[in-house]
């Protein structure tokens, strides 16, 4: 199992792992499937912009094993140094 890095293809990826983090917030919540995934939606996008306008250096890319959408990875960079964010 050897993790590949890609870009951001579309929000599904982003929805994907923003459903798989809050989990266990949408369940206690009681939220049905039509309505958590629109919040989850909401809070993966807001979370994009908000990044992207902090950080303009910003390399947002999605880590797969196996084919499958398995985590993210977010770097700042700028001409003399990256930070993971």
């Amino acid at each position: 199992m050897t993790p590949v890095l890609r870009p951001i293809r579309d929000d599904d990826d982003l929805l994907a792992l923003a459903l798989a983090a809050r989990e266990p917030e949408l369940a206690a919540l009681g939220l049905p499937p039509s309505m958590a995934e629109p919040f989850a939606r909401l809070q993966a996008e807001a979370q994009r912009r908000s990044y992207a306008a902090a950080w303009p250096g910003l390399r947002d890319q999605i880590v797969e094993l196996d084919g499958e959408v398995a985590g993210r990875l977010i770097v700042d960079r700028d001409a003399e140094r990256a930070q993971p964010l």
